[in-house]
């Protein structure tokens, strides 16, 4: 599995659906080495097909500007302080402002850690507060 796989591997795939005579969805498999980082919104951004929704398109592609004015992450707390950025107004990475007319909002945040093997679950904006919990990722055997 990649958890165990030297070199640590990460990937991000995106998924379209079936194409009309087509018997299976669309793939794009990107394989993020040791050291690399990757930042996703989604949206396609390698598979050529027609987005769903203007909205969450335009949504989309403010989180990954704002995404784009952060340096590289190098540690877990990099990653975390841009998981809860509220700067993009409408648009912001962590989307809640407290009121129940909210079209769409963040309900929860979830960071792995693949030197730890852990990933940590927020229910507020992680850059300020603690996980409510911190699980371990367990591999079974096959």
């Amino acid at each position: 599995s990649f958890i165990n796989e030297e070199p640590h591997k990460f990937y991000n795939i995106e998924m379209a659906p079936v194409l009309e005579d087509a018997t299976a969805s669309r793939l794009d498999i990107k394989e993020i080495c040791c050291g690399g980082h990757n930042c996703h919104a989604n949206r396609y951004e390698r598979l050529c097909t027609e987005e769903a929704n203007p909205w969450l398109l335009a949504s989309s592609k403010s989180r990954m500007n704002t995404f784009g004015e952060y340096p590289p992450p190098s540690c877990k707390e990099d990653v975390v302080k841009m998981l809860g950025d509220c700067s993009g107004g409408e648009y912001c990475v962590f989307n809640e402002n407290n009121t129940l007319d909210e079209l769409v909002k963040t309900i929860a945040v979830g960071v792995f850690d693949l030197n730890e093997k852990t990933v940590a679950l927020y229910s507020d904006n992680p850059s300020k507060t603690e996980p409510q919990c911190v699980l371990p990722l367990i591999l079974k055997e096959k």
